[in-house]
């Protein structure tokens, strides 16, 4: 958001990266959504779908929702709806509240 540096998204793509590196949840789910969204890099859903994974698995709940997202939808995965319907219990039970939406919305 350029707080205070101007705004350099390759540099934030590479910053996340590193975080990720580290498994520092935060910067995992922030380098998947870049990919996502094309920001600083061109849009990657294979990258994205690997980043979110380990975002969750690092204990982010909101990447565990939008991980269950790309298996609903299949974007950069097979559709599968039994393993998004997992990921969204995954991020609801931990406190993601759009998990639950997305799984109440699966029924």
């Amino acid at each position: 958001s350029g707080g205070g540096v101007p705004v350099d998204m390759r540099r934030a793509l590479d910053l996340y990266g590193r975080a990720c590196d580290g498994d520092q949840f935060g910067g995992c789910n922030n380098f998947a959504m870049m990919y996502e969204h094309g920001e600083g890099t061109p849009l990657n859903m294979s990258k994205v779908v690997s980043f979110y994974q380990k975002s969750c698995c690092l204990g982010a709940y909101n990447a565990c929702t939008s991980y269950g997202y790309m298996f609903e939808k299949g974007y950069g995965v097979a559709r599968d709806l039994g393993k998004a319907v997992q990921l969204y219990e995954k991020g609801c039970s931990g406190g993601n509240a759009q998990g639950g939406s997305n799984m109440g919305g699966m029924y």
